[in-house]
C-alpha cells in the first residue's frame, strides 16, 4: 500500500540529523568565538573602571551600559549589515563578534563587582606578595 513510506522516512531522517548536528558545531563555534572576545574585553574593561583613569574608566562604563542597553540582535544587524559591508566580515565572524560584544559588557560588570569586592586590605597583602 505505502511502498516506500519507511525508506522514505529514514532517508529524511537521516537528511535531518546532518543537518542538525552541522548546526551544532557551528553554534558550538561560535559561542566559544564570543565567550572568548566576551571574557577578554569584559577583563579589558573591568580593569579599566577599577583602575584606569577618569577618561578610561568614563569609556569603560560607557561601553558597559550602552552595549547592554543595545538588543543583541541589532547590535548582530549592525555589525552584519553596515559594518560588514564596510570591512570584509564574514557572516559567522559579525555573529561571533557582536554576542563578544555583549558578552563583554555584561562580563565587565561580573570582573568589576568581583574586583571591587575585595577589601583593600586584601589587595594590599596579594601585592605584597
Amino acid at each position: 500500500m505505502y511502498g516506500g513510506g519507511a525508506m522514505e522516512f529514514l532517508d529524511k531522517f537521516v537528511t535531518t540529523i546532518r543537518f542538525l548536528i552541522e548546526g551544532v558545531g557551528v553554534t558550538v563555534s561560535v559561542t566559544l568565538v564570543a565567550l572568548t572576545v566576551g571574557f577578554v574585553l569584559g577583563v579589558l574593561m573591568a580593569i579599566l573602571r577599577v583602575y584606569g583613569s577618569r577618561p578610561l574608566r568614563s569609556l569603560a562604563a560607557t561601553y558597559s551600559v550602552v552595549v547592554r542597553a543595545v538588543p543583541v540582535v541589532v547590535t548582530i544587524f549592525l555589525l552584519y549589515f553596515v559594518i560588514a559591508s564596510i570591512v570584509d566580515l564574514s557572516p559567522f565572524l559579525a555573529g561571533s563578534l557582536a554576542l563578544g560584544f555583549a558578552s563583554g559588557a555584561y562580563q565587565s560588570e561580573i570582573f568589576r563587582g568581583a574586583l571591587q569586592s575585595v577589601a583593600p586590605g586584601q589587595m594590599t597583602a596579594a601585592r605584597a606578595i
